[in-house]
């Protein structure tokens, strides 16, 4: 009884840290998102001033 307890738990905290690692591979990939997003708006800009 005690080993499948182990492997129960082991199971458990195996699934929870699976989930952590995806929630934070969807965040990084929305903030990597974001400053493509707003390096892109810079370069647009700098290149509509005609002085550079």
């Amino acid at each position: 009884m005690d080993t499948l307890q182990y492997i129960l738990k082991f199971l458990f905290i195996f699934m929870i840290m699976i989930l952590v690692i995806k929630v934070c591979m969807l965040v990084a990939n929305y903030i990597g998102e974001l400053i493509v997003g707003t390096i892109v708006k810079i370069l647009q800009k700098i290149r509509k001033c005609k002085w550079l």
